[in-house]
């Protein structure tokens, strides 16, 4: 798998996730839309381009993604096991931990969700 394919996978799970949460709010036009209001011009179709990995996924627009889509630049370089909206919904409520925090810390708090979610399953 790319790098690109990867982030662009990483995009994709997040807006999904985020689109049923919230009802269509999150749809690839309005997420394009809402990258051009803020300074990132994006058509719909493109957004589906950089999801599937076809299209380069620069910093630049991870940077404007990123507040979006409410997580952070590191949330997309995570090499995490496939995610699930459980998973998705911890990882969204570690971006609201204490900023001073580390990142050690906070994958710690992941992992142990996600045993105490497979001993409870």
């Amino acid at each position: 798998m790319t790098w690109d394919e990867h982030l662009g996978e990483r995009i994709q799970s997040r807006r999904q996730y985020l689109e049923r949460r919230d009802r269509g709010e999150f749809t690839q036009a309005r997420v394009a839309e809402r990258l051009t209001d803020a300074g990132f011009p994006m058509e719909p179709d493109n957004l589906g381009h950089y999801e599937r990995g076809r299209s380069n996924i620069t910093a630049e627009l991870l940077e404007h993604l990123a507040p979006i889509l409410g997580v952070s630049l590191g949330w997309f370089f995570k090499d995490d096991a496939p995610v699930d909206d459980f998973t998705e919904e911890v990882i969204a409520s570690l971006d609201g931990l204490p900023p001073n925090l580390s990142q050690d810390a906070k994958d710690h708090v992941l992992r142990t969700i996600r045993l105490l979610k497979e001993l409870t399953t």
